[in-house]
């Protein structure tokens, strides 16, 4: 059993991840579309691996949530796009900061 979250740690999490947001809209880093659609297609195939999981698969899941492959590749990409800026930012952040070694 995972030990409770403390008020204290909930509050870090939840600063981290604004000072992340605001690095990511303030950085000048792109992410190109070839690389945000090859991310969203990983991010694809490990949905259906989690339909396949749990029984279900893909035309159910469309049928359930009444939104078509077209729409939710988009949504993916979109999450690909915010995914690999953040960790461009971050690895950027590490270099600058000497904690990686590159």
């Amino acid at each position: 059993m995972a030990p409770k979250e403390s008020a204290a740690d909930t509050r870090r999490y939840f600063l981290q991840t604004a000072f992340l947001q605001k690095a990511v809209e303030a950085s000048k880093i792109k992410v190109s579309k070839k690389e945000a659609e090859k991310w969203a297609q990983k991010m694809m195939r490990a949905m259906d691996q989690q339909l396949a999981n749990n029984g279900e698969d893909f035309e159910k899941y469309y049928e359930g949530t009444g939104t078509t492959e077209k729409e939710l590749m988009d949504e993916f990409i979109k999450e690909a796009e915010k995914q690999l800026k953040s960790r461009m930012v971050l690895y950027e952040i590490a270099r600058e900061q000497n904690i990686l070694k590159h």
